[in-house]
């Protein structure tokens, strides 16, 4: 906890507000991609969605462009999924890819990570 705290006076009554809600529907740390760098042209995606969601997972290179981008099928909540996808299109070099996620509650998240491509 990272709160913010401030002394009220003499002694010591110290208060401290509450942390920030924060609204993530991807677990940090959970998104990314095995094996990076991709040597053999398929790789999987993995993440942990907090909640029901929309995943989309768009593929784009360095300059910006698109690349790919496709929904997932079959999210399920509070465990890690998986889905594999043949890279074997791509050139040497790096990638950023974005992942996606959109409640029902309307709340949207996302998650950039960047992977390599070995030929």
């Amino acid at each position: 906890y990272l709160g913010n705290s401030r002394h009220t006076g003499m002694g010591s009554n110290i208060s401290a507000t509450e942390p920030p809600s924060v609204n993530f529907i991807l677990e940090r740390g959970s998104v990314y991609n095995y094996p990076n760098p991709v040597e053999n042209g398929m790789t999987y995606f993995r993440y942990k969605a907090l909640q029901e969601a929309e995943v989309t997972i768009s593929i784009f290179d360095l300059v910006g462009d698109r690349i790919d981008s496709f929904k997932v099928q079959d999210v399920v909540a509070g465990v890690d999924n998986e889905v594999q996808w043949n890279a074997g299109a791509l050139e040497t070099g790096v990638y950023i890819v974005k992942v996606e996620a959109s409640a029902p509650n309307g709340l949207n998240d996302h998650v950039l990570f960047k992977m390599a491509v070995v030929r």
